[in-house]
């Protein structure tokens, strides 16, 4: 095996003649121009690549995730797509204003999160909604009823 950045020892074992800092800083020019005809030659893919990129700065593309990964996780069926997650300005349900800031991985009460309408179909096309976090929480354990009753005693004590 000749190659110019290996060379072999006393023993037959080959060694790194200078590391990649080192030979890029003496080659840089060179690099640049190598670098630049690979960007020329695979434009489709680089951008593809960059497409993909972005769509994982989206905030549909973190709450897919997720969904997706709790789905494995809980033995759920699950057969959404980017696509299919819609996200509204405010929550259905609340009327809130969502947070979709993905700077910090916090949750608060009126991040976005995937319901599921009916929990037993699993995140399915048709089955899901974007509400905020606090929505979801209030629906997570209550069924139609406690819901109902709880806001009752709220109005009476109101």
């Amino acid at each position: 095996m000749k190659s110019r950045n290996w060379e072999k020892s006393k023993n037959g074992i080959l060694h790194r003649k200078q590391s990649r800092k080192a030979y890029y800083a003496k080659n840089k020019k060179y690099e640049a121009k190598r670098n630049k005809k690979w960007r020329v030659e695979n434009k489709k893919h680089l951008q593809a690549y960059r497409r993909k990129y972005q769509e994982r700065k989206s905030p549909a593309w973190h709450l897919f995730r997720s969904a997706k990964y709790r789905a494995n996780k809980s033995g759920l069926p699950f057969n959404l797509e980017l696509r299919d997650i819609i996200l509204p300005k405010r929550c259905p349900v609340l009327r809130t204003v969502l947070d979709y800031s993905t700077k910090k991985r916090t949750v608060k009460p009126n991040s976005p999160s995937i319901d599921r309408v009916i929990p037993a179909l699993g995140y399915v096309k048709g089955n899901v909604n974007v509400i905020s976090h606090r929505a979801n929480t209030i629906k997570q354990n209550a069924s139609v009823e406690e819901i109902q009753k709880v806001a009752e005693y709220c109005r009476r004590c109101l």
